[in-house]
């Protein structure tokens, strides 16, 4: 299994571009990996939860695109 950690296009995106990517209609993966009493607090609807103990794991069967653009 190839490691998240390996990829070369890893960059940081602000809150604004993340919410003009969902509003552009892409398809895109997004992964919500706090812990899941963090998600008491509010959650990004349509997002996947995952906590980061698990992301590793599960990441290749819950996005099986590996074209798609992630937000984490």
């Amino acid at each position: 299994m190839e490691s998240i950690c390996e990829y070369d296009n890893n960059y940081e995106i602000s809150v604004e571009e993340t919410r003009k990517l969902i509003q552009s209609g892409e398809q895109i993966a997004l992964i919500d990996v706090r812990e899941e009493e963090e998600t008491e607090f509010g959650y990004l609807k349509g997002a996947l939860f995952i906590p980061m103990d698990d992301l590793e794991n599960k990441i290749e069967i819950l996005v099986p695109d590996k074209n798609a653009p992630v937000v984490i």
